[in-house]
């Protein structure tokens, strides 16, 4: 396994992120990872028409969860998520990485997105929470230089599974990397082209 991974649990079937997990289906809106970087992507470093047409067929406080792929400075991958219903904003890097300048400007679409569209539990402050393998509810930590992408998404698939972030550190490891990359290419080889 690339990147040092713990060959005694080389032979598992799957990883313990694809057992455990639950009954209760959240509903959640997947951006692309475009969607981040067309938004900051302006003279000020943030423009809302850039992505307006992106939600004209969606209502994002319908969603429990809205995920978000961020790709930091061309060389690591976290993952933003949002829950409308709570009007919190979460961060997860598994590098431990802190970046105000994604919460703030994810603040700022949602609260845009509350005014232009007339959702008005949208508007106004919301709670931001930076999540690291070292702060807050701590979340599995990435171990080589290579696994971040995988990482956010084990991360979007834990929670949009219906685990909560403090039940993500039992999800999965490092060492599940090898497993994880096989479930992700046999996810995508197993997907029909339209």
């Amino acid at each position: 396994e690339v990147g040092g991974g713990d060959e005694k649990d080389d032979d598992r079937d799957a990883p313990r992120l694809l057992e455990q997990r639950t009954d209760k289906k959240p509903k959640c809106l997947f951006f692309s990872s475009f969607f981040y970087a067309i938004l900051r992507n302006s003279k000020d470093g943030y423009s809302y028409d850039n992505v307006r047409r992106w939600c004209s067929k969606v209502k994002i406080p319908d969603y429990d969860y809205v995920f978000f792929p961020i790709n930091v400075a061309n060389s690591h991958w976290t993952l933003a998520f949002v829950e409308p219903k709570n009007k919190r904003i979460s961060y997860l890097d598994s590098l431990g990485g802190m970046n105000h300048q994604c919460l703030r400007l994810l603040e700022t679409f949602l609260q845009d997105e509350g005014k232009a569209r007339g959702f008005e539990g949208m508007t106004g402050e919301w709670s931001k929470e930076q999540v690291g393998p070292s702060k807050g509810p701590k979340i599995p930590a990435q171990g080589d230089g290579c696994s971040c992408g995988l990482f956010a998404l084990a991360y979007a698939d834990s929670i949009s599974s219906g685990r909560t972030l403090a039940e993500l550190k039992l999800g999965f490891a490092q060492r599940d990397m090898g497993n994880i990359r096989a479930y992700v290419l046999e996810t995508l080889l197993g997907c029909r082209m339209k």
